[in-house]
């Protein structure tokens, strides 16, 4: 099995990749220092959608998607903007629905 394939969260396996290319490449070699850096601009470059997604949303999804189960995250959050769309319909019309989504 890869480290592709292993069931961790992706810093942990970029953590593993440096680990590994540091105990190959001897300090200070082109190829240790280009990784130093590609790493440094990763960080300055990642973006935390987490931060533009609806609170509600991200409280029931963000620990599932982060820890790579992928589906359970997007039907708990389908499940939390059904409940709401369920809310603002029975808020307006009155009338409560068994399901919208």
């Amino acid at each position: 099995m890869t480290l592709a394939e292993q069931p961790i969260k992706e810093e942990k396996k970029i953590e593993l990749l440096k680990q590994f290319v540091y105990a190959l490449v001897p300090e200070g070699a082109p190829l240790r220092n280009r990784i130093d850096k590609m790493l440094i601009e990763e960080k300055e470059v990642q973006f935390d959608f987490w931060n533009i997604i609806h609170r509600d949303i991200a409280k029931v999804a963000e620990d599932k998607f982060k820890n790579g189960y992928y589906a359970d995250a997007v039907e708990s959050a389908f499940k939390e903007i059904n409940k709401y769309v369920k809310k603002i319909v029975k808020e307006k019309s009155g009338e409560e629905v068994e399901r919208i989504l």
